[in-house]
């Protein structure tokens, strides 16, 4: 399960992360993504990836092999109402987009 926590902020096109925890059983990570000093490359999959997870203050999703807790702080505008999201209900192009995303945040872990 992955659990996200957002936070809107009054800074214009803001977006960072702090995650920790697992993205397999034997892989434990711990970083922060900084968007502006994400590659373009990274970049253009944290901004497919975000509209499938993003949006709610709180977003849960189930059905994964990562055990993930992410504290996003952002200049988008959030949905009160949780969103639970099942990692296996997701086409496979949404899964792989969830899939690169978990790549670029193992590649930034400490």
């Amino acid at each position: 399960m992955i659990k996200g926590e957002s936070q809107t902020v009054e800074v214009p096109n803001y977006e960072t992360m702090l995650f920790f925890g697992k993205a397999t059983p034997e892989l434990t990570i711990t970083g922060s993504l900084f968007y502006d000093e994400l590659t373009a490359e990274q970049k253009i999959t944290y901004d497919e990836v975000m509209p499938i997870v993003s949006g709610s203050y709180i977003t849960t999703i189930t059905n994964t092999e990562a055990e993930l807790e992410i504290n996003r702080l952002t200049s988008d505008v959030l949905s009160e109402e949780e969103a639970v999201i099942d990692f296996e209900t997701l086409s496979e192009a949404d899964k792989d987009k969830l899939r690169a995303l978990l790549a670029i945040l193992v590649s930034l872990a400490v």
